[in-house]
């Protein structure tokens, strides 16, 4: 009995495993398939989905419905200038036109003068997207680099980035994935390279969190007539300036002083006409003196774009005209006596004192050089020179 024990004892261990090897045989083959699928996903996928320009911005875009339509998003092809379409292998680049966006949604629809050769991407079923559902994204993960990083433009771009459904609603999907720059306009693949939507710039920065814009929503660009809402070219940047000023003529006879510091905001139309705003100050404090230069300013410049192929080393340099309306001066001075000053005087100028010069906008920041002229003294012009950081 005990030896008939023992051999069922032993059949049992041999059974278990047995069953746990070709557990684990399964899992790697399935594992290996899976892999297999990303990778098969990727080639059939990539050939359709486009690198996609317009000014200095960058992003994805793929073939929709037909063989003329992109999708893409609003924050990457509306900037107002020619948009740019760049097939994968291929140095030649298209030019495509916007034909329908809603700012709302960061969603736009390009189309392209004569058909493409490649197979727009089939899109899922409805109501095929679970959550917990792996998926994928083709995109381009840079920005935009100079002719000196060529090899990082081709390691980084048709790159594929996986993550995992977190929420589905009717018209977006939330996506747990890295969608860094360079995403924005790509499509958000399921296991059997069917789009299930398109990825937006919507989501949170610095978080591996996307926004997909659902099937439902896309198709609100093919409506008849086809949407444009919103304001699509008109953007804004701000930026602090350090500014060093020279007198040209009499240092003692100008009655120009711009500020060392500045703090200027710009509203930009059509990625090349600047309306900037701007508010300059100087401080002084020693011991109990305190002086105080206060001044505001308005301007208008025109920028123009370089070459592709020195960006973003050298992005644009735009042309001003300027003026500075009004300054305050400010002097606090003696002794300190129970929190108050002994002397205090405050000197307003409202007056129009006019610029004109150049902005360099560069990888490393902005420089202007330019001249002020005051319309009361203009034999005594003072040459501005400045630096700036900001977006």
């Amino acid at each position: 009995m005990d030896s008939v024990n023992k051999i069922g004892g032993w059949m049992l261990w041999f059974s278990a495993m047995v069953t746990f090897f070709m557990s684990q045989g399964a899992l790697a083959s399935q594992g290996g398939l899976v892999q297999k699928d990303w990778r098969s996903v990727y080639e059939k996928a990539s050939p359709s989905i486009y690198l996609i320009q317009c000014g200095t911005r960058k992003g994805a875009g793929f073939l929709y419905r037909d063989k003329q339509h992109i999708l893409t998003t609003l924050s990457v092809s509306g900037c107002g200038r020619t948009i740019w379409l760049k097939r994968q292998g291929e140095k030649k680049w298209i030019a495509v036109k916007m034909k329908g966006y809603m700012q709302k949604y960061d969603i736009a629809l390009l189309k392209a003068s004569q058909p493409l050769p490649d197979t727009p991407l089939p899109r899922s079923k409805p109501d095929s997207t679970r959550i917990g559902q792996q998926v994928a994204a083709i995109g381009h993960p840079y920005k935009s680099f100079g002719p000196l990083d060529q090899w990082r433009l081709k390691v980084l771009s048709w790159s594929l980035t996986t993550g995992v459904v977190g929420r589905v609603t009717k018209e977006h999907v939330q996506v747990n994935m890295s969608v860094i720059s360079g995403f924005a306009g790509a499509p958000l693949l399921n296991q059997h390279g069917h789009v299930i939507g398109l990825l937006t710039d919507q989501g949170p920065k610095r978080i591996p969190i996307g926004v997909v814009a659902r099937h439902p929503l896309i198709n609100k660009l093919f409506a008849n007539p086809t949407p444009r809402q919103g304001w699509p070219f008109f953007s804004f940047g701000a930026q602090f300036d350090a500014r060093f000023s020279y007198a040209l003529g009499d240092p003692n006879a100008t009655r120009i002083s711009p500020s060392n510091q500045e703090l200027r905001v710009d509203l930009i139309f059509w990625d090349q006409l600047l309306w900037g705003l701007y508010a300059g100050f100087d401080l002084l404090s020693l011991s109990t003196n305190l002086d105080l230069s206060f001044l505001i300013g308005t301007d208008i410049n025109y920028r123009f774009l370089m070459p592709r192929e020195v960006r973003p080393y050298l992005n644009y340099v735009s042309l001003g005209l300027g003026a500075m309306a009004m300054q305050v001066k400010l002097f606090v001075g003696g002794q300190e006596n129970n929190n108050n000053f002994d002397n205090f005087s405050l000197n307003g100028l409202f007056r129009v004192t006019f610029w004109g010069g150049m902005r360099i906008h560069s990888i490393i920041g902005q420089f202007s050089v330019g001249v002020f002229f005051d319309v009361e003294d203009i034999q005594n012009p003072v040459l501005s020179v400045s630096w700036g950081l900001g977006g």
